[in-house]
């Protein structure tokens, strides 16, 4: 993805960051209800606002960041939950007041999936840049 060298933890929070702006500006042109993927907003910040999916995040302020109810997500972090892609942590005194980090699993599927975004990027790149030298655009 970025040449020869291995995508790093910073890297990756930087093109999770980016694939969450980037879904989050659709918001701004169109009705935040035709894009609802709770549990994919879910995973993007738990990875970027979690540390690269290390760092334990309070339910209610995933919910806030991912724009989704509180109920909705819920279900969707009992979801995720099931299928092994997180970790919850329930407090005692307040169910919701609980925090979910990313499992190992989920860590690594997400991993994945920023390196394979961030190489479709990376060639996308490339190729525009290339096409620009061919036709005499690029001014080096």
């Amino acid at each position: 993805m970025l040449g020869d060298r291995q995508p790093g933890p910073m890297d990756r929070r930087s093109l999770g960051r980016l694939l969450l702006k980037l879904r989050n500006s659709r918001h701004d042109h169109l009705e935040p209800e035709l894009f609802s993927n709770a549990s994919w907003d879910i995973l993007l910040t738990l990875f970027v606002e979690g540390d690269a999916g290390r760092k334990p995040l309070p339910i209610k302020a995933i919910c806030q960041d991912a724009k989704i109810p509180l109920a909705t997500g819920e279900r969707w972090l009992t979801l995720l939950s099931e299928q092994g892609l997180i970790q919850k942590e329930r407090g005692a005194a307040n169910p919701n007041a609980g925090m979910v980090v990313l499992s190992q699993e989920g860590i690594s599927s997400m991993e994945r999936y920023i390196d394979s975004a961030g190489a479709a990027i990376y060639a996308m790149f490339v190729d525009i840049r290339l096409d620009a030298e061919i036709d005499g655009h690029l001014v080096a």
